[in-house]
Parts: structure tokens; C-alpha cells; sequence
């Protein structure tokens, strides 16, 4: 995998997704205030490659994970909109989008008790 410093960890479904380059002026948030503010601004931050997805208020959440900062991208995003995002480093062992919806929608349907 290239460099991950100064990156920031992407997860979606509790799967690192890959890493997304900080701004030059980024500066960790001091408080849980100012990870919620920050977490806030990152439609101005995260973009998308496809205009068939725009990056929404609560798409992503920065969060702590231990002493580490990272985005948790929410489970309502699809791979495709995982894999379209701008300056986005993929994970050494990335989803394929296509075989990630397959499982995804075979898990809600046996979850909801359609398929067995």
C-alpha cells in the first residue's frame, strides 16, 4: 500500500475502505464539540468523481478509534459511492462494488427473513 501518513482512514461496514489525503490546514479537533464541527464540514472536504452521488451531511462521521482519528462512511452508502470518492486510496484488499452489493443485499433480505 503507498504512505498512509497524514491520511486518513476511510471505514464503511466496519471495513477499512482505504485512506483519503488531509488538507494542508488540517489540525486534529481539541474537543468532542470540535469533532462534531468538523464532522459537519466534511461535505466541503470529502467530494465525489460521479454526479450520480453528492456527498451529504451524515454520509460520513469523523470519529475516534482508540487515540486514532478516522471517517466512518454510514452504511447507507453503496460501494459504488465508496469507490467514487475524490483522492480516495484503496485498501490493499478493496471491495469489488459489485460483488460488495451482491453480499450486502443477500444479508438485509436473509436479515428481514426473505432469503435463506
Amino acid at each position: 500500500m503507498s504512505d498512509v501518513a497524514n491520511k486518513l482512514p476511510v471505514f464503511w461496514h466496519d471495513k477499512l475502505a482505504g485512506h483519503l489525503p488531509m488538507p494542508d490546514n488540517f489540525r486534529p479537533p481539541m474537543s468532542e464539540a470540535e469533532l462534531q464541527i468538523f464532522t459537519n464540514m466534511l461535505p466541503l472536504v470529502i467530494q465525489s468523481t460521479s454526479f450520480l452521488f453528492d456527498v451529504r451531511l451524515g454520509d460520513f462521521t469523523l470519529k475516534m478509534r482508540g487515540e486514532e482519528m478516522v471517517v466512518e462512511a454510514t452504511v447507507r452508502l453503496g460501494p459504488g459511492d465508496i469507490s467514487c470518492i475524490k483522492g480516495l486510496i484503496p485498501a490493499d484488499d478493496a471491495f469489488e462494488p459489485d460483488t460488495e452489493m451482491a453480499e450486502i443485499v443477500s444479508r438485509v433480505l436473509r436479515e428481514a427473513g426473505v432469503e435463506e
